[in-house]
């Protein structure tokens, strides 16, 4: 659908059009199917962070409200099926959403500022991904991991809080990414706050196999590089399925898409 429309007006449309016509239900279906499961994944991850915090006699610190929200500066990373329970939930939550909308403009021009870092990140992954992987050299491997330490570490430096924190509140908490469900602190509250290219006192939980699910509303995606989780939200609220099937590689998403006149030709 060819169509001159703002960045306001498209993004109405898309939320208009996210989940109408065949390709919509799925869609639709998915994300509250992904969400289920996800929600039981994160209990139980949430149950063995206390246990893993009680077993050295200490308490977990970090809540939905917390004082300083270091951890919500760091650079996010989330599958796109993460990203489309997101978006769902936004479109469940009209507040959320406008509040989100509101903040990335903010966001977007400090992430710019300090040099779009997440085109670093990205070609970080095209190598990471490369078919010759597996047969590099240990130490090219160990070299890539603190590539991969630094570039988290740049991030952080620039102090950016994420555009879906609101008056200290992850306004997303119900759908957060399992990267931020897997960080939690049993430090006081105090030493959280970042400095000196240090990042606050976390302690990392390994995601269970569960949580690795590739399926998708369009078949199996297989093994793919994670995303930048805000920018990538809000291309799809703005691009639709366009961005998708972009990111992802789906061309036959995007025809399918166009077939039921749901892409806007922006």
């Amino acid at each position: 659908m060819l169509c001159m429309m703002n960045e306001e007006e498209s993004i109405i449309w898309n939320r208009q059009h996210a989940y109408a016509e065949s390709l919509g239900s799925k869609r639709e279906a998915f994300c509250k199917d992904f969400i289920e499961k996800k929600s039981g994944i994160v209990r139980e991850m949430e149950e063995g962070q206390r246990k893993d915090a009680g077993s050295v006699h200490a308490s977990i610190t970090c809540k939905k409200h917390c004082e300083v929200s270091s951890c919500c500066m760091e650079y996010i990373e989330s599958s796109i099926q993460e990203c489309e329970a997101i978006i769902y939930f936004l479109y469940n939550h009209p507040e959320s959403l406008s509040r989100f909308l509101q903040n990335f403009p903010r966001w977007r021009k400090k992430v710019s500022a300090n040099g779009d870092l997440h085109n670093e990140v990205d070609k970080f992954y095209k190598a990471l991904f490369s078919p010759d992987v597996k047969i590099k050299h240990k130490s090219v491997l160990h070299a890539m991991d603190a590539q991969y330490f630094d570039l988290h570490i740049k991030y952080l430096d620039f102090q950016i809080p994420c555009p879906f924190l609101s008056d200290n509140e992850c306004i997303i908490y119900d759908v957060r990414p399992f990267a931020c469900v897997g960080s939690y602190s049993t430090s006081p509250v105090k030493l959280c706050i970042a400095d000196a290219r240090i990042l606050p006192p976390v302690n990392r939980t390994e995601l269970p196999p569960e949580a690795g699910d590739s399926s998708f509303y369009f078949g199996d995606l297989g093994a793919q590089p994670p995303l930048f989780m805000p920018l990538n939200v809000y291309e799809i609220l703005f691009k639709g399925y366009k961005h998708v099937a972009d990111v992802m590689g789906l061309k036959q998403l995007e025809k399918e898409a166009k077939t039921l006149n749901l892409i806007l030709d922006v």
